[in-house]
């Protein structure tokens, strides 16, 4: 038998084929994690290839420079099934490797593949190569078969104990030192196998190699390396461009690790709301496993809240910024509870945000304590309803929710009631505090009753409810208004009393009426009480709004406009009612009563149509210069016509404070030159009480001026003698009320006489007002002589007729 020889240049680029064949195998290890099914199949195919390719050529340049002979010759067949051989090992053993979950047997049996690719392709090989006059020696078979395995087996080592987190040049030597190995190990299986070849007499062998077998040799030599070279450039490239992929595999393994041990409830999903993972903390509050429960965030959260909770998303993701909100949570037993959630985006570098934790740490038993003590300090002790710091609060916070609804719901409205309780003073008075607070329990339940337990009421004040909400429909409000009315339109039994509830009630819409909370209080609180006037007239609950306020408004100053027009262009006038002796029926003076001749109206206005607008405004003063000039010139034409005739006149409140009624007064007497004692003037007890001293003031000048004065109305307010006596009246007019009860009632006819009787004593002038009926007037001849004024006689006349009627008839 013939040993084989050498060429140490072949052997040289045999080694160099497989050192570049290992480097690829070692460094593509890494391309091959965490990939798409699709991905990591083609990166093993490709993997298998080149590795098939460079062992193939490796052994062939060996070969060459092993069996260079002249009489060389190769079967292909056996040639390309060795590559086969070599390649379906490979891809099999890669595809082993390269699952997510393997185990020993897996990891064996793939050295097993590696071992047998790599001894097919050695051995049939050979068979391709050399046919005949070939032996293998048994000792170095075996050491062969035992080399290959320790390849297959330490190719499969590197794979699985390769440090994946090292990166740049770290992770290059770690590549290169396996590469090395892997390479001379390589080497070691082949030229150990071609140890073991043993030729038969008559093949010749040559040391030199030729020209032609030289270039044969570069060229598959070159060809394998730059093979090898462009594979590592291409995984080069992608493993730059894979660089940012492993930094998120990096730091998620290290979030993991986080999300795990973290205490809270912790969650990652991706963009799209979906669970990719739930820690130990988060698997206990919902009872469930990702395999077997909840697959989607919002299966976890009430659907207004996940509603709620999609802006907030949407700005941690836009923002690349944490986000905190509060929100509830149903656990899988169906308890809802509170927490604080914390959404964490994972933000590598500038890449998009396609996964985020979420972070809940559980405050229901923090909110209860809260809304403990927040209810202590923001509700009513009565009524348990919020109070005035509360509501603020909430109005303000609907007013922040109306200002992000206002730029897509144009008509969206937040309403304001504000109530007013007008008879709890009168009942606390008459019946006791404690029925006063059963009252206002009573109305407030009745409210929530009638109205909805959803919308928001408050105890304000005393006797003030708030009651507000953001209108969720068309003509919501109104409807919430009616209802009220309906609450105040049925009596209430409490303690067996017969109570019958009326309120006054304010209306202010925003944005109609204002968007500040300071603005929307004030003009509310405007609206309440201009209901409440017009409740004191009429006894019944009302609500105005705002908006009725304003145009009650608009319409006052049209009226004004117009009192202000009338008083300029003197469109008033006065009539005259006669005052006569009880006992002679004959003619004592006449009262004179203001009317207003509108151009453009038939009939006469009288003075309860604008003597209130006329103090309100401060035109009373104007409008008191014409009628006290109106009187002063009417008795002076009765003079003229030789009639002495008193004539009396009402006085406004406004009139009699300060110097300008006396004035007035001295001014007409001396300009119409008339005796003081034929003008009189009518002042009620509110007008002298409202200012003691100052009525007693000008009364005094009045009187030392010779004017007549009287007091009106006697009997309806305090009734005090002492300003009887203090005072200096010259006359008491009976208020008519006591005329309308005489023979109905005989305690006001004894009240009527003994006022007779005392003014009589007191050598005051009596006038009785408001005598309609023959009845009246023969009951009060009976009383005494004094003066008569009413209907039975006369209506307000005229001056003419008064003249006519009066005096020349």
């Amino acid at each position: 038998m013939q040993m084989g020889y050498y060429i140490p240049i072949l052997v040289i680029c045999s080694y160099l084929i497989a050192l570049f064949t290992a480097y690829n195998v070692v460094s593509v290890n890494r391309l091959l994690d965490d990939k798409s099914s699709l991905y990591r199949n083609g990166w093993i195919l490709v993997k298998a290839i080149v590795m098939s390719v460079g062992i193939g050529a490796m052994q062939y340049v060996g070969l060459m420079g092993y069996l260079n002979h002249t009489d060389f010759s190769y079967t292909p067949f056996f040639a390309w099934f060795a590559l086969g051989l070599l390649f379906l090992g490979c891809y099999l053993a890669f595809m082993l490797m390269s699952r997510k979950k393997t185990t020993k047997n897996d990891l064996f049996i793939a050295g097993l593949l590696l071992t047998g690719g790599l001894l097919g392709v050695h051995y049939m090989g050979m068979r391709a190569i050399v046919s005949n006059g070939i032996s293998y020696h048994p000792l170095f078979l075996m050491g062969s078969v035992l080399l290959s395995f320790i390849f297959g087996m330490y190719t499969i080592w590197i794979v699985i104990t390769q440090n994946k987190l090292l990166t740049g040049q770290l992770r290059i030597i770690q590549d290169a030192k396996k590469a090395i190995v892997l390479a001379l190990l390589l080497s070691a299986v082949f030229y150990f196998g071609l140890a073991e070849l043993q030729f038969e007499t008559g093949y010749f062998l040559q040391p030199e190699m030729g020209l032609e077998v030289a270039y044969l040799v570069v060229t598959i030599s070159l060809f394998t390396i730059l093979l090898q070279l462009s594979f590592l450039g291409v995984s080069a490239v992608s493993f730059a461009f894979d660089t940012n992929r492993r930094e998120i595999s990096k730091l998620k393994d290290m979030s993991y690790s986080l999300l795990k041990s973290n205490p809270d409830p912790v969650l990652l999903i991706n963009a799209a709301g979906e669970i990719l993972s739930l820690n130990d903390a988060a698997q206990l509050l919902f009872s469930t496993e990702l395999e077997q429960g909840i697959t989607r965030i919002e299966e976890v959260m009430e659907p207004q809240q996940y509603c709620r909770s999609v802006s907030y998303f949407t700005e941690a993701i836009n923002e690349r910024k944490n986000v905190q909100f509060e929100t509830k949570v149903t656990t899988n037993d169906g308890t809802v509870k509170e927490f604080k959630i914390q959404i964490v985006p994972i933000i590598i570098e500038d890449l998009k945000i396609t996964e985020i934790f979420l972070v809940g740490a559980d405050i229901t038993k923090e909110n209860q304590v809260e809304k403990m003590i927040r209810s202590l300090a923001y509700h009513d002790g009565l009524t348990k309803l919020p109070n005035r710091y509360f509501m603020k609060e909430y109005i303000e916070d609907c007013l922040n929710e109306l200002r992000q609804r206002y730029a897509f719901q144009k008509k969206t409205i937040l309403s304001i009631y504000y109530i007013d309780m007008t008879e709890l003073k009168k009942i606390n008075d008459r019946y006791g505090h404690n029925i006063g607070d059963l009252y206002l329990t009573k109305v407030a339940q009745r409210i929530q009753r009638y109205i909805g337990k959803e919308y928001f009421l408050a105890r304000v004040g005393g006797d003030e409810f708030v009651l507000t909400f953001i209108e969720e429909y068309a003509g919501e409000t109104e409807d919430v208004g009616e209802n009220l009315l309906k609450v105040f339109g049925k009596a209430m039994v409490i303690e067996k009393i017969r109570l019958f509830p009326t309120a006054s009630i304010g209306l202010v819409k925003a944005y109609e009426d204002g968007s500040e909370f300071e603005e929307l209080l004030t003009k509310v609180d405007i609206a309440m009480y201009s209901a409440k006037q017009q409740v004191r007239e009429t006894g019944k609950t009302l609500i105005i709004s705002y908006s009725q306020y304003e145009k009650q408004l608009q319409n006052e100053y049209q009226k004004e406009l117009e009192l202000m027009k009338g008083i300029e262009k003197k469109e008033f006038l006065l009539h005259y009612q006669p005052k006569v002796h009880a006992d002679t029926e004959e003619l004592y003076g006449v009262e004179a009563l203001i009317r207003w001749q509108v151009p453009w109206e038939d009939d006469l206005r009288y003075p309860d149509q604008f003597i209130p607008l006329a103090e309100q405004s401060g035109h009373i003063i104007q409008l008191s210069e014409q009628i006290i000039e109106m009187a002063c010139h009417q008795i002076k034409v009765w003079l003229n016509l030789g009639f002495a005739i008193p004539v009396s006149l009402n006085l406004s409140a406004n009139d009699f404070h300060g110097d300008a009624l006396i004035c007035l007064v001295a001014k007409q007497l001396a300009k119409h030159q008339i005796p003081p004692n034929l003008l009189e003037l009518e002042i009620t007890e509110t007008v002298l009480m409202a200012d003691l001293a100052e009525s007693q003031k000008n009364l005094k000048q009045l009187h030392k001026m010779g004017v007549q004065l009287s007091i009106d109305d006697f009997g309806t307010g305090y009734s005090s003698l002492r300003y009887v006596i203090d005072f200096p009246i010259q006359s008491l007019k009976i208020d008519r009320s006591f005329t309308e009860a005489l023979n109905l009632d005989a305690k006001v006819t004894a009240v009527t006489e003994t006022i007779i009787q005392l003014a009589d004593k007191l050598h005051l002038q009596v006038i009785v007002e408001g005598v309609e009926t023959k009845e009246q007037l023969a009951t009060l001849k009976t009383m005494g002589n004094f003066i008569i004024q009413g209907y039975y006689f006369s209506k307000p006349i005229s001056a003419k007729d008064v003249t006519d009627k009066w005096l020349k008839g």
